[in-house]
């Protein structure tokens, strides 16, 4: 038995940091079925871990296809009791109710919306902490009406903010921390704020 059945939505999270899988972890990488293109450096990161993970390109489209697959899978590994712990990773708010049922069942389900939280490492730097700080701030200067409604158009907002030296993959960790914390959520496709 694994310790943590973890499926993922690679529609809603395609970037992927999979250092935080460990021994005991079995890991679903759900693929939507126009998904063709998986970052290399991704592919071989995942070759490393062996047959700790698994990618299942669903054959299914539509709205929320790829959730219903995950909700399947899930219901399979639960039925079975081929976790002591299930977490799907995404940031749709959808899965939240079943969730709710499972955990009422006495399943530990959670839903986290990077592999990052799933690692051991502890608080983050005051450095980080600073620019979460700085970008609410920013942020709650917008109106909401005029805020970053989509991922591309937050991203932007997100590099304006940074120095010009700021990568790409740190702007995109700076996105996801914003998530984990749940200052963002996404609903329907779109960003929303847990705050005013």
């Amino acid at each position: 038995m694994h310790k943590k059945m973890v499926l993922v939505d690679f529609e809603n999270v395609p970037n992927l940091d999979l250092s935080a899988v460990k021994d005991g972890f079995k890991v679903l990488i759900l693929v939507g079925r126009d998904q063709n293109k998986v970052p290399i450096s991704l592919v071989k990161e995942a070759q490393k871990h062996g047959n700790k993970i698994e990618w299942i390109q669903i054959s299914g489209k539509g709205k929320n296809a790829l959730d219903f697959f995950i909700a399947y899978f899930l219901g399979q590994f639960v039925e079975r009791k081929e976790g002591k712990e299930y977490i799907i990773i995404s940031r749709d708010t959808g899965f939240d109710s079943l969730i709710d049922h499972l955990n009422e069942q006495n399943v530990q389900v959670r839903r986290m919306i990077s592999m990052q939280e799933l690692g051991d490492k502890g608080g983050q730097s005051s450095c980080r902490e600073n620019i979460i700080v700085r970008v609410v701030e920013s942020l709650k200067k917008v109106p909401s009406s005029k805020r970053p409604k989509k991922k591309k158009s937050l991203m932007g907002f997100l590099r304006g903010l940074m120095s010009n030296d700021a990568d790409e993959c740190f702007i995109e960790q700076i996105a996801e921390e914003l998530f984990a914390k749940k200052l963002l959520y996404e609903e329907e496709n779109q960003i929303k704020y847990s705050f005013k």
